[in-house]
């Protein structure tokens, strides 16, 4: 494992960069245990299978069939950071659609 010697200006920034990171998913678990957010197999599938369509779209590829689709989800669904990634995308995703609901119900009132 590699050493990092920073000075005392860049291990300040370093270390003021990683506690914002970890402010974040501190609150980030906080809503999603409150509001009782979960993350399904199914949810992956269904936004990576939306992402890849639409990838395909941009260049071209406008009707690919769900084979061609099915199989790329799958490789990429094998990628452990893929997975992890596209996790905090649906999570950042089902947390917007919840900010949303709640802002239009305050609206209401």
């Amino acid at each position: 494992m590699a050493k990092n010697n920073f000075s005392p200006e860049e291990a300040e920034v370093e270390y003021a960069r990683s506690e914002k990171g970890l402010r974040f998913q501190l609150i980030e678990g906080k809503a999603l245990a409150q509001s009782d957010i979960k993350i399904t197999f199914e949810d992956l599938k269904s936004f990576t299978t939306k992402s890849i369509r639409q990838q395909m779209a941009q260049f071209g590829q406008i009707n690919p069939t769900d084979e061609e689709v099915q199989g790329i989800v799958a490789r990429v669904l094998a990628n452990q950071e893929e997975v992890k990634r596209l996790s905090d995308q649906v999570v950042a995703d089902k947390m917007l659609q919840l900010f949303k609901e709640k802002q239009i119900r305050q609206l209401k009132k």
